[in-house]
C-alpha cells in the first residue's frame, strides 16, 4: 500500500528503497548502440477521443478567449499600405528635420531659451525619424514574415505617436517666433552668413519647414494609432488565426526539421 501523501506505489525502476539496482557496466553505451532501433510510433489519424479517459481531464485553458472574431481579409494589405505611407512620411520628416537643424544652427542673435527650443526639437525629430525609417522598412517589406512580435510593434507605434505629439508644440512655437521675426523683426535674428537677403530666406524657410513638419507629424499620429490598434488585435488572436500574418502557429511549429542523433543516444 502506498504511504501518504502518495496515492500510488513507486515504479519498480525508480525504487526509493534501492536507488542503484544495477551494477556499473562500462560497455553500456556500446551495447546500446548495437541494440535495434525502436520503431517510431505513427501519428494517430483518428479517433482523437479516448473513451477510457475521464472527460474532466480535458481542461480548457483559463486564459482562452473563445469569442474571437477574425480580422478583415484585407487587413494585411491595409497594414502594408499604411506601413509604406508611414515610411514615406518618415522620409519627409528626416529631410525636414535636417533642413530645420541647418536653419537653427545658422540663426544667431537669439536668447538662450529660444535658441535651445529651436535647436533641440529638430535634433530629436531627426533621431526619431532615423529609427522610424529603420523600423518601418522591415514592417512594410515583411508584413507576411514579421520579425517582431505584434505586441512589440503595437508598443512602438504608441511610443512613436507620443513622441510625435510631444514634438508638435515645439514646432508650432518655432514657427510662431520665426513668423514674428520675419514679418515684424521683433526678435532681431541674424544668420552666420551676415547677409540680409540670405537671412530673410533662411528665416522664411525655417517657418515653412516647421509648419510642414508639424502637419506631417499630425498625419503620422493617425497612422501610428491605426497600426497600434491593428497589431494589438493581432497579438490577441489565437495561434490558429495568425497564419495569414506570418506568425507562428502550432501547425508550423510541428513541421520543424527532425534532428538525427547517433544510435547510442536514441537507445539509451
Amino acid at each position: 500500500m502506498p504511504a501518504p501523501p502518495f496515492m500510488y506505489d513507486p515504479p519498480s525502476a525508480y525504487s526509493f528503497a534501492v536507488p542503484i539496482d544495477r551494477e556499473f557496466n562500462p560497455r553500456a553505451a556500446t551495447q546500446a548502440s548495437w541494440a535495434p532501433r525502436v520503431p517510431k510510433t505513427k501519428k494517430q489519424e483518428g479517433p482523437l477521443i479516448d473513451f477510457n479517459k475521464h472527460p474532466d481531464s480535458y481542461g480548457v485553458p483559463c486564459q482562452a478567449n473563445l469569442n474571437v472574431k477574425p480580422l478583415h481579409p484585407r487587413t494585411v494589405a491595409r497594414v502594408q499600405q499604411a506601413g509604406w505611407a508611414q515610411l514615406s512620411l518618415r522620409a519627409c520628416t528626416l529631410l525636414g528635420a535636417l533642413g530645420l537643424l541647418f536653419c537653427a544652427i545658422s540663426i544667431n542673435k537669439t536668447n538662450s531659451t529660444i535658441g535651445w527650443v529651436i535647436r533641440v526639437a529638430p535634433a530629436v525629430a531627426l533621431i526619431h525619424a532615423i529609427y522610424a525609417i529603420y523600423h518601418l522598412s522591415r514592417l512594410a517589406t515583411a508584413a507576411q514574415s514579421l520579425t517582431r512580435t505584434p505586441a512589440s510593434v503595437a508598443s512602438y507605434m504608441i511610443f512613436a505617436a507620443v513622441v510625435d505629439a510631444s514634438l508638435i508644440p515645439f514646432l508650432v512655437f518655432s514657427a510662431y517666433v520665426s513668423y514674428l521675426d520675419y514679418s515684424y523683426n521683433q526678435l532681431g535674428w541674424n544668420t552666420l552668413f551676415n547677409h540680409e537677403t540670405i537671412t530673410n530666406k533662411i528665416i522664411m524657410a525655417f517657418f515653412l519647414l516647421n509648419t510642414t513638419l508639424a502637419v506631417i507629424l499630425i498625419v503620422c499620429i493617425f497612422l501610428d494609432g491605426y497600426l497600434a490598434v491593428v497589431f494589438r488585435k493581432i497579438s490577441r488572436l489565437p495561434p490558429d488565426l495568425r497564419a495569414d500574418f506570418g506568425l507562428p502557429t502550432p501547425e508550423n511549429e510541428s513541421t520543424c526539421p527532425e534532428r538525427h542523433y547517433p544510435r547510442s543516444f536514441e537507445s539509451v
